[in-house]
């Protein structure tokens, strides 16, 4: 009897769902994912230090305005010791917004709900690039590029652990996501498609220009690799998608830009110089040492692309797509590893650039699989290993503790607010970000603390002239009322700063606000035996209006499009090849020896240091150890220079190693000079800094603080021998460089107001 053969993709829609079996990767992939995450699972503590923290303090800033009745912030009360900024109207609101629905929704914890947000985003990031090369390569290599991605220590270690920053953990998660939704939409051609294309476009947009622009490059290229010449749909589909997502996104971008020019950008406080250096780039992370206290981020991109690179040949071998694909992808790769190494703000880009290796990764496994048949499983279980146990050390101790804890319990307005009052800078603002700001940053200086002038009023006014009675009804972000007496002419300072959107209301009849020009803080005349409540509000303005419009609008269109879109139309891709029983046996027993380990750590931490975990010593070996004591009791332990020879206009690099012997009571800054050997001139100071990028008064006694320096060396010093000579001042209330601290040896003997490092620094001629 004859028998024909029907291919997967020509039978009906009916039979192939039927036909669908349970695609058991994903379940492994996601255990790998929770597993990768696992130490925010198990830590309930803050980490001192990190952007951690200021993730908390920004999602119980939004999860209080939701609670107030004002569902998308553009104010932060707190800010500028009380005047406020507009930080969110200028901020991307994504980073914040999901942890603050967490929190209000299921935990009704900030700090549990940032935690929580980066378990998702890790679980967002493998099941995305799972399903994105499951569709190219079966299941096997799609997991073995979900493993190579979230356990590269990028992922894994450095952006969760060490930076904890949500911004960069919400971004690797994106990016495969809006890949994978390119994908499908090229592909399939469909109404679910089209609307994962927008609404991931919309959410880079709202996270970060950055990766928005990666995206928008990544999906641009993914395009032109699913068309041919006379196919132009796809193309015409990504486009109209992408531009409704930027659409859906403007509530955000539009009222931001078109109001760019309300504010001033005033340099962070706190701006960690991080280093990227290509001797450590593909080398194992190492664990935290107990003994610091601010255990620095490693930028590492792991060992396993020194592995994938030799492999990653063979998928240059494939014909068609398959093989442009990994070509890019591989150039890709190498292409964002050097743009890393451009300066200290361009580590993100090490994120996509693990992405792109995890996808080569997963190629080289499908290649070797079908080259070498005995070992086709073989081989992603190793590569797979080796991945999983290069961030295993780093995370038996991230599992026990997660960094030193901050031991911040509080993350309320108040809290917020004397967090900056303390110096550790604007507690919802990222380390290293700009702060947009109305208010002149001299009347900050100059004028009395708000809390004094809260103090002294009752409320947050000032009389300017006049006489009058004031008392505070309620307060809020976005809100004020006060009940208002003049018994005379009265002119009242509000303890706001202005911004586009202030408007004032007594007894229900608007009234003029203007704006101080001295300060930028509010101001209003009310005539004499005025008596009502006085209502101040930000509202809209005519670019949010416009915004919010566009924003309904493109979310209206979108869903037009998507029930007008006829489901028998869609184009119907060929099934994915599925795990065997063996293949899924091999990955399990992977996941349950892996959970197992981290697990029994967690129950037993002295197992830990069975392994070495805690092996770590960032004095040991060190050379250039010194012992040079201030009159406040700190003291400099050791320093370390890359090198001491280098050439005018370059940069140096410089390693100091600080700790206290007691609580310190100011905030002490840093200062470095080049000082002439020969001439004892001294040149070219550097800018004052927090030591190790934390202010003195979170230091713990007797762990070390970890300062990382990148010095430039002008063109203007002259061929020599320099030395590098330390300054520290205290910082509380501005720093006062006429009296910095006095250094002494460990027997008493007097160094000097300014200590010069026992190494000389020979400047050559650029």
């Amino acid at each position: 009897m004859a028998t024909s053969t029907v291919r997967y993709e020509d039978l009906p829609l009916w039979m192939q769902r039927a036909m669908r079996k349970t695609d058991w990767g994903v379940l492994i992939v996601l255990g790998f994912c929770i597993i990768a995450a696992l130490p925010h699972l198990l830590s309930s503590s803050v980490p001192i230090g990190t952007n951690h923290e200021r993730y908390v303090f920004r999602a119980a800033e939004v999860a209080q305005s939701i609670r107030e009745g004002r569902l998308y912030p553009r104010w932060t009360d707190e800010a500028l010791g009380g005047y406020g900024a507009p930080i969110p109207h200028y901020l991307p609101p994504l980073p914040g917004f999901l942890p603050a629905l967490i929190d209000l929704t299921l935990l009704n914890n900030p700090a549990a709900a940032v935690s929580a947000s980066f378990v998702i985003a890790n679980c967002i990031a493998g099941v995305s690039l799972y399903a994105l090369i499951m569709r190219k390569a079966g299941s096997v290599a799609a997991i073995c590029a979900a493993i190579l991605y979230v356990f590269n220590p990028m992922i894994a270690v450095t952006v969760p652990l060490r930076l904890g920053d949500l911004t960069l953990a919400l971004g690797a998660a994106l990016l495969p996501s809006l890949l994978w939704a390119v994908d499908c939409l090229c592909q399939r051609q469909s109404a679910v498609d089209f609307s994962a294309v927008a609404f991931t476009t919309a959410g880079l947009i709202l996270l970060d220009a950055r990766f928005a622009a990666a995206g928008f490059c990544a999906g641009l290229l993914l395009v032109f690799l699913n068309i041919s010449r006379r196919q132009t749909i796809p193309l015409l589909l990504v486009t109209s998608a992408a531009a409704l997502g930027i659409g859906i996104a403007s509530f955000y971008w539009l009222p931001a830009l078109a109001e760019s020019s309300a504010v001033h950008w005033y340099p962070p406080d706190i701006a960690p110089n991080y280093l990227v250096r290509l001797q450590s780039l593909f080398s194992f992370p190492l664990p935290a040492d107990p003994n610091v206290l601010n255990n620095l981020p490693e930028f590492t991109l792991g060992f396993t692309p020194l592995l994938v690179l030799p492999i990653a040949p063979l998928a240059l071998r494939r014909k068609g797509s398959g093989r442009r694909f990994y070509g890019i992808a591989l150039l890709a790769a190498l292409a964002l590893t050097g743009a890393s190494l451009i300066g200290s703000d361009s580590y993100w880009f090490l994120i996509p650039a693990a992405l792109c290796f995890a996808i080569v990764g997963s190629s080289a496994a499908a290649l070797s699989a079908d080259l070498l048949k005995p070992l086709r499983q073989i081989l992603p279980i190793t590569l797979c290993s080796v991945a999983v146990a290069g961030v295993l050390q780093p995370q038996l101790v991230a599992a026990v503790t997660l960094n030193a804890p901050s031991g911040l319990r509080d993350f309320s307005s108040q809290a917020a607010l004397s967090f900056e009052q303390r110096g550790y800078g604007t507690a919802i603002l990222p380390l290293g970000t700009a702060l947009p700001a109305t208010i002149l940053s001299d009347y900050i200086v100059s004028s009395e603390s708000l809390s004094n002038q809260l103090n002294n009023a009752g409320s947050k006014t000032a009389i300017l002239s006049g006489r009058a009675q004031i008392g505070l009804i309620t307060s809020s972000a976005h809100d004020l009322r006060l009940q208002v007496e003049a018994f005379t002419p009265l002119s009242l300072e509000i303890l706001i700063a202005a911004f586009p959107g202030w408007t004032a209301r007594f007894s229900g009849t608007e009234i003029v606000l203007r704006s101080l020009s001295e300060s930028q803080l509010l101001a209003l005349d009310l005539p004499r035996g005025t008596r009502g409540e006085l209502w101040l509000t930000l509202d809209s303005t005519l670019p949010r209006l416009i915004a919010w419009l566009t924003t309904w609008a493109a979310a209206i269109i979108g869903v037009f499009i998507t029930l007008r879109w006829k489901q028998e139309d869609w184009a119907i891709i060929r099934g994915p090849t599925l795990l065997t029983a063996l293949e899924a046996r091999f990955f399990a027993a992977l996941l349950l020896a892996v959970a197992g380990v981290l697990l029994l750590v967690r129950a037993f931490p002295e197992v830990a240091q069975g392994i070495g975990a805690y092996a770590v010593d960032s004095l040991a070996g060190m050379e250039q150890v010194t012992s040079i004591r201030s009159d406040s009791g700190l003291e400099l332990t050791a320093y370390d220079i890359e090198t001491t020879a280098v050439h005018s206009g370059s940069t140096l690099d410089l390693t100091l190693y600080w700790r206290t012997l007691r609580p310190l009571d100011a905030n002490y800054r840093t200062q470095i000079a080049f000082q002439d050997r020969s001439s004892g001139r001294i040149d070219t100071l550097t800018s004052t800094r927090h030591p190790g990028d934390l202010p003195t008064t979170r230091w713990q006694p007797r762990r070390t603080v970890i300062d990382q320096w990148r010095i430039s060396v002008p063109n203007s010093l002259s061929p020599g021998n320099y030395d590098l000579v330390l300054a520290v001042f205290s910082c509380d209330f501005g720093c006062d460089i006429r009296q910095p601290l006095t250094f002494f040896t460990l027997d008493g003997t007097l160094v000097g107001q300014r200590y010069a490092l026992p190494s000389a620094i020979t400047i050559i001629s650029g």
